[in-house]
């Protein structure tokens, strides 16, 4: 065990130095906009045991400085330069296997400043990056970029009662060979799960039922289950309670863009799918075909939304949440801002009789965009 007078790294950096180094490092190149398969996660170490095992055959042990890590290597700083295509064996503490090692080539070394060196390590084979780095779950972050749609492949169910909803996922999946089941309920959902599924990615707020209970239901189940994604345009406590069930594997905050939906189905497959896609589409792109498909079930919403006026908040707001994860991709002005107000309001002490102006004036607008059909 290192003593407290020991150097914690080469540079001799305590935890508050080295990040004010890493802060400064980020406003200076914040290594996002790198062409990358695979992200890099912020994981910063004061110290990381490293053996560096140079060309001559001269092993050296010792403890450097980390920035960051992915599935594929890891950033570090040294005070001196090392050599691409020096062999190193990193160690990392992994809080499911313990002390763990993995072996690497260091593939590029940089200058940074002064007698700082940034290494990054690739390493030889792929780790399970989730088994060291426990991202918050209700944070969309993926640990691959870039994603081949057409490599995307096997059985995935679908759980969602929102029609709107389900032809937009299957929209942006079509260029995957992905065989999709649906599902509108519990039951059914856990009825396909026994069959040969690679993922779920399942709705919180169902009709009459809470889609976290499929979730705690294949947790508890004998057979081998597939990961399961949770899907909400809600991301108040509750769902947060939720998420962090140990039967569910990630969370997609609606709306969403096809680019999240693909990262998070290509992370979950628990395969390499991650060749680079240079189309540079990002956002909520959708052609007017579909658009035209999901107005006629923005009307059917509007038609409920009139209906629930007359019974409870809840009932109002399960209507919206499910509306809202489609609204801004219609490209209907003002109607998302105006769903998400009006499902705020729903939490608070009023009563419904107060908020009929606000569903009169998104029902006016459905009933417009969808030609009254």
């Amino acid at each position: 065990m290192r003593t407290s007078s020991e150097r914690l790294n080469t540079l001799g950096l305590d935890e508050r130095t080295l990040n004010a180094l890493l802060d400064k490092l980020e406003r200076q190149s914040p290594d996002g906009h790198v062409s990358r398969n695979h992200t890099r996660w912020g994981y910063r170490q004061t110290s990381v045991d490293v053996r560096i095992i140079q060309p001559a055959g001269i092993v050296i042990d010792t403890q450097l400085a980390c920035r960051n890590l992915s599935k594929t290597g890891i950033g570090l700083l040294h005070r001196s330069y090392v050599h691409v295509g020096t062999t190193c064996i990193v160690t990392i503490d992994c809080p499911v296997r313990g002390r763990t090692r993995i072996p690497g080539t260091v593939a590029r070394c940089m200058h940074v400043s002064g007698i700082v060196h940034e290494i990054g390590v690739q390493f030889d084979e792929e780790i399970d990056i989730r088994a060291i780095v426990r991202p918050d779950p209700m944070i969309e972050l993926s640990a691959i970029e870039n994603v081949d749609s057409a490599s995307l492949s096997g059985t995935i169910i679908i759980v969602e009662d929102c029609g709107m909803s389900l032809q937009l996922i299957k929209h942006y999946l079509r260029e995957t060979q992905l065989r999709i089941r649906e599902a509108a309920t519990v039951a059914e959902a856990e009825e396909l799960a026994k069959d040969d599924v690679v993922l779920v990615l399942c709705d919180i707020h169902l009709e009459d039922e809470n889609g976290g209970e499929l979730a705690k239901r294949l947790f508890h189940s004998p057979a081998s289950t597939p990961p399961i994604i949770m899907m909400s345009t809600d991301q108040g406590i509750d769902t947060r309670g939720l998420v962090d069930h140990p039967g569910i594997d990630g969370f997609l905050a609606k709306p969403f863009t096809q680019e999240m939906l693909l990262r998070t189905v290509a992370e979950f497959l628990r395969k390499d799918t991650a060749e680079p896609n240079n189309d540079g589409k990002t956002g909520y792109e959708v052609d007017r075909k579909v658009v035209d498909a999901l107005l006629p079930e923005l009307n059917k919403c509007a038609g409920d939304l009139e209906a629930a006026a007359g019974e409870s908040n809840d009932a109002l707001r399960s209507i919206l949440l499910r509306m809202s994860g489609v609204a801004p991709v219609l490209g209907i002005s003002d109607l998302a801002t105006r769903i998400e107000t009006l499902a705020a309001a729903c939490t608070g002490p009023g009563e419904i009789e107060d908020l009929h102006e606000q569903i009169a004036s998104i029902v006016e607008i459905c009933e417009r965009a969808s030609g009254g059909t």
